[in-house]
């Protein structure tokens, strides 16, 4: 988009009501190139979910360094304004396709999920003499790791600790994990913060 620059990056952005996809390449990149066609056909299939903004890194300099991009090719998802998801390096086509799909969902949809984990583990907390983080910003991002840990990996995995793949091993870790009780009790909250005294 020719009308974007470093001067009205982010006034123009503010226009877009859809999450926005940037794509941070340069003409000399040959990983930048090789993926162009892959992230454009995406883009056509599903123009109806986000925009896409290709970024020139030599032609929009600022608005790079001002999303911390120090390769290509980058690409970000933003919604509203803040950067939600990213990858860097040329990846193919079911690969752009599949991080679109998991992070441009409809959000009643996302957050119903998200609040009813979280009402669950309330109930559990009021169950075992102890209570949720008060702070409902960490109960949030920590719900939200915990599902993101159920798409990838197939549970839900505390996103405080590494899955291994040993599923005996894993199952410890599927939240609340074989270790939250004793953490509260000793700590005063469990390892990732979602428990506390």
């Amino acid at each position: 988009m020719d009308y974007i620059n470093d001067d009205n990056f982010k006034r123009e952005i503010e226009k877009f009501e859809k999450p926005i996809i940037l794509d941070f390449h340069a003409k000399w990149c040959p990983p930048c190139r090789e993926m162009a066609p892959a992230i454009e056909k995406v883009a056509e299939e599903m123009k109806n979910d986000f925009v896409l903004l290709k970024i020139d890194i030599d032609e929009l300099p600022k608005t790079a360094s001002s999303f911390g991009v120090t390769g290509v090719p980058y690409v970000a998802l933003l919604k509203n304004g803040e950067i939600v998801d990213s990858f860097l390096g040329s990846k193919e086509k079911h690969y752009i396709r599949d991080w679109l799909k998991r992070n441009i969902k409809e959000e009643g949809a996302e957050n119903n999920v998200r609040d009813n984990l979280i009402s669950e583990y309330e109930e559990h907390a009021n169950n075992n003499g102890f209570r949720l983080n008060p702070d409902k910003e960490t109960v949030r991002r920590i719900a939200e790791g915990i599902l993101r840990n159920k798409e990838l990996h197939g549970n839900h995995y505390c996103p405080c600790r590494r899955v291994t793949g040993d599923k005996n091993e894993d199952k410890k870790i599927i939240c609340p994990c074989i270790y939250h009780k004793e953490e509260v009790e000793s700590n005063g909250r469990c390892m990732c913060g979602l428990f506390v005294k």
